[in-house]
């Protein structure tokens, strides 16, 4: 009994991304809270111009290559992953709707089909109750142009990681100037989902993701292998 409660099973686990995924969280819940009445850079950067991308970085950061050799079976994988959990979500939220509006309260969109499977994919909003899920559509994607993108690449023989750089911050440079150019008149629809996708292609570059994690290791040390290694040799010792 003792060895299965001392076993250590976390090999396959990236400790360091999960306590920046836990960062991540933090500082979207802070930022949703007015700041939570702590500095996370906000004097520096707008509120939302990080957090999410930070969790973004992370998807893009694990990214198999391999994936590329057989797209069509990513997709569906992500789909799995991302979209049907979100749709199911969604179709929840709009009978919650329905029955708050059999005691005469309503908040929301309508329900219908339009609201229950193409609103979420433009807006992501259509209930308000999970408005925090507007992410995973532009996320998905993402990782689908991303997979089709590199796939293209590698038939024509310019797969290089040079290339993709280049062509992702060009289309994330451009997804923010025209956000900032539709500001006075607003952005909706289909538009909406564009101009989030294009920002957050760029941040799944592989090459500039391992050089953001390269430096975090660095300046973090709670962030490298060794340091972990020492958190692991501790908890072992403790346990015996």
């Amino acid at each position: 009994m003792k060895k299965k409660i001392t076993q250590n099973n976390s090999e396959s686990v990236n400790l360091q991304f999960k306590l920046l995924s836990a960062i991540g969280i933090i500082i979207i819940v802070a930022g949703h809270c007015y700041h939570g009445g702590i500095s996370l850079g906000y004097e520096w950067f707008p509120t939302y111009s990080f957090n999410i991308a930070l969790l973004v970085f992370i998807s893009g950061y694990f990214y198999n290559p391999a994936h590329q050799d057989h797209p069509l079976k990513y997709i569906w994988k992500r789909t799995k992953r991302l979209l049907i959990p979100a749709y199911l979500w969604n179709i929840v939220y709009g009978l919650f709707i329905l029955f708050m509006g059999s005691f005469g309260y309503t908040i929301g969109g309508e329900v219908n089909l339009y609201n229950l499977f193409v609103m979420p994919f433009v807006d992501g909003e259509a209930f308000l109750y999970n408005l925090g899920s507007w992410f995973v559509y532009p996320l998905f994607l993402v990782c689908t142009v991303n997979a089709l993108f590199r796939k293209l690449l590698k038939i024509i023989k310019l797969e290089n990681e040079y290339i993709i750089t280049a062509v992702y911050l060009a289309v994330g440079i451009l997804g923010v100037q025209l956000s900032i150019n539709s500001s006075a008149t607003g952005v909706h629809g289909i538009w909406l989902l564009l101009f989030r996708a294009m920002f957050f292609l760029p941040i799944l570059i592989q090459k500039i993701c391992d050089s953001l994690y390269g430096a975090v290791k660095k300046h973090m040390p709670v962030f490298s292998k060794n340091s972990n290694s020492k958190v692991k040799n501790k908890s072992k010792k403790a346990a015996e």
